[in-house]
């Protein structure tokens, strides 16, 4: 299985010149995704990798200690959102103590289904100085609870009014401009990362 590795971006980029291009996409925002397969970096992640789904996730919230400190991924349902406008879905979240960082489930389906089918899934992260990859792996599990996040997301439910909203709010960090976020079931912020246009 792929080890955790941690490059410089320049460094990333001598070793395989197609990430260049894919994180100029994923750097364009506060939190963006590309999705694409092992067989696109050959020399970054090796041949034995080629037919692994690969998330590249760029964002300005991932600190330094970064993916140490993040649990393993899991299904979340939202609820409790900062916008009466946000429908309720299901997202694939990593998180840590202070926030998750969240790709909507349904937006990367097939990809779900491949790592399934491989045993693991590809993740790069991207921050403002480093490149790191890590792996994720999908469950059986994690995929029902998918499925079942999905049919319960499109149940009408009650959405928290504004002065809750601005309550919890309050504590957040100040948002990037552009960013999208929600309240995450134990009240810390939940970053939506988007897929890079």
């Amino acid at each position: 299985m792929l080890n955790v590795s941690r490059y410089k971006i320049r460094e990333a980029i001598l070793i395989e010149p197609n990430l260049e291009d894919v994180l100029k996409q994923v750097t364009r925002g506060p939190n963006l995704y590309y999705s694409t397969s092992g067989y696109v970096f050959p020399k970054l992640l090796g041949l034995e990798f080629r037919d692994f789904p690969v998330l590249v996730v760029g964002s300005r919230r991932i600190p330094a200690n970064w993916p140490d400190i993040i649990s393993t991924p899991r299904a979340h349902l939202s609820i409790d959102t900062c916008e009466v406008v946000h429908p309720p879905a299901i997202y694939l979240t990593w998180s840590s103590k202070e926030f998750s960082l969240a790709i909507d489930a349904f937006n990367i389906d097939e990809e779900l289904q491949l790592a399934a089918g491989c045993g693991a899934g590809i993740v790069i992260w991207v921050t403002e100085a480093e490149v790191i990859l890590d792996f994720f792996k999908i469950s059986d599990v994690l995929l029902d609870t998918i499925d079942a996040g999905a049919r319960a997301s499109s149940i009408a439910r009650y959405v928290p009014d504004g002065q809750y909203v601005e309550g919890v709010t309050a504590s957040f960090p100040p948002a990037f401009v552009g960013e999208d976020r929600f309240i995450g079931l134990d009240g810390k912020p939940v970053y939506v990362v988007q897929e890079a246009p």
